[in-house]
């Protein structure tokens, strides 16, 4: 009984905190910073739920030398079994606190009830012809690139790598990663009941939020994009700015110059950053190349309209 408390410790300590963690109030920051701390925390967390497996494993060899039992007794065995279970339902635990969390900073309602600050900061900019997010939600041409998608995607393996720190205590080869990979598809399929509704509710959330595209469903992310790519279009209704020629004209040079002054005013205006759900975009990028191709735009014409008045001089 002592040895199956100090064991049910350990793994009451693993689910005391997400593996993901934001600090409260903290402000927005880029991709890479936010990787960068969060590595580090994986780290640290991994090490030590690796020690904490190496005592479970010790305090069940200090039961059966202390009992004094035969490894292979059907008692002994069931024993195991028994503390396997438990050891997978804590590993469960622990992921489920994780799952929560990152439901919790992504959830566009969680994030407007309590007024969080957006967790990324993203950029629109001009690239050639294309206005594009940096980083982007995905990006298929380079599917190595670092995107908003794969970020959470790789948040995601993280959590599911706590379930391999641990040698199998009923077999001692292996891990324990398929099988919970198993527990949680088993809790989402399964009829709804009161033993796993928490569960059940925790990762319906998941799906609706991040794992739709499995499914073929649009997911919170989707609506994120949507919103970014809404925004988005507010700069690309002036793509003629750097798509299109201007065909010149002397009747048109005023009209023409007052446009484009009309333009850079319009485009100066423009509110940024602005918040997406969780992500804060930033476009001034894009918003300061807009204005200074209105600007050159406008230059043409007046130098046009100068030479035009001077040549009738």
């Amino acid at each position: 009984q002592g040895n199956l408390r100090k064991i049910s410790n350990i793994l009451s300590g693993w689910c005391k905190d997400s593996m993901l963690e934001r600090k409260r109030g903290a402000k927005p920051v880029s991709v890479e910073e936010f990787e960068q701390n969060h590595k580090a925390r994986v780290g640290v967390r991994l090490m030590n739920m690796t020690d904490g497996g190496k005592e479970i494993h010790r305090f069940v060899k200090d039961s059966s030398e202390s009992l004094k039992i035969s490894k292979t007794a059907a008692t002994w065995k069931a024993y195991v079994d028994f503390v396997n279970n438990v050891v997978i339902e804590g590993f469960v635990s622990t992921i489920a606190v994780s799952l929560q969390y990152l439901c919790e900073i992504l959830d566009p309602l969680i994030i407007a009830r309590h007024e969080m600050l957006p967790l990324f900061d993203v950029k629109i900019e001009l690239q050639g012809t294309e206005i594009v997010f940096d980083p982007p939600f995905e990006d298929e041409d380079n599917p190595s690139r670092t995107t908003l998608r794969s970020t959470i995607d790789s948040w995601l393996k993280d959590f599911f790598a706590m379930a391999t720190v641990m040698v199998r205590l009923d077999s001692n080869v292996g891990d324990y990663l398929n099988e919970i990979k198993f527990e949680f598809q088993t809790i989402y399929n399964s009829a709804c009941g009161e033993e796993h509704f928490q569960m059940q509710c925790l990762l319906s959330l998941v799906s609706e939020l991040i794992l739709g595209s499995i499914v073929k469903k649009k997911t919170g992310i989707d609506n994120t994009e949507a919103k970014c790519i809404e925004y988005r279009e507010n700069f690309l209704f002036h793509a003629f700015l750097w798509t299109e020629s201007v065909l010149w004209s002397q009747m048109r040079f005023e009209k023409e110059v007052a446009r484009f002054e009309y333009l850079k005013q319009e485009l100066s205006m423009k509110k940024t950053p602005t918040d997406i759900h969780w992500l804060k975009i930033d476009a001034q990028p894009v918003k300061v190349t807009l204005v200074n191709c209105a600007r050159r735009w406008e230059e043409k014409f007046t130098g046009f309209l100068r030479s035009f008045v001077e040549d009738r001089c």
